[in-house]
């Protein structure tokens, strides 16, 4: 999915309430950017019910997710 592929097979496996606990502060800006991360995931059902992502360089991360600054 990540790499452009269909998100339908990942979409499958999450509970309709899912929750994610991702760090951070605001949306990505639409460059392309990597980084890493480690997930950890509770599944019930069947189904992701919640998604902790850990970033292996947090000040990486939050850069990476913090918006523009306005003009």
């Amino acid at each position: 999915m990540y790499a452009g592929g269909s998100v339908e097979p990942v979409a499958e496996l999450l509970a309709e309430d899912i929750v994610w606990h991702v760090p951070g502060k605001s949306p990505i800006v639409g460059e392309e950017v990597s980084w890493r991360t480690v997930g950890v995931y509770r599944i019930e059902d069947g189904r992701i019910r919640e998604v902790w992502l850990v970033p292996l360089d947090l000040d990486r991360f939050n850069r990476i997710w913090d918006a523009p600054e306005p003009l």
